[in-house]
């Protein structure tokens, strides 16, 4: 299967947030380089790409240019 990377980051957290937003859509998601002790310790002077199937690539960059919605204040 044929990935591309839609999103780029140094920041760990910010690759888990992006990575679950999708994943929570319904996308499916591959984290390069897996996170993992090194990961977490912040030795990624590459980056974390967030890959995705090419067949879902255009969806994906649509759904993360689009603002994000807060959930409704529970009553």
């Amino acid at each position: 299967m044929d990935t591309v990377t839609v999103y780029n980051t140094l920041n760990v957290a910010d690759a888990e947030v992006v990575a679950s937003r999708l994943e929570a859509a319904g996308f499916t998601v591959a984290i390069d380089p897996e996170l993992d002790a090194f990961a977490s310790c912040g030795l990624l002077a590459d980056g974390i790409r967030i890959r995705v199937p090419a067949d879902q690539a255009k969806e994906v960059s649509e759904f993360l240019a689009a603002p994000e919605t807060e959930a409704p204040p529970i009553t």
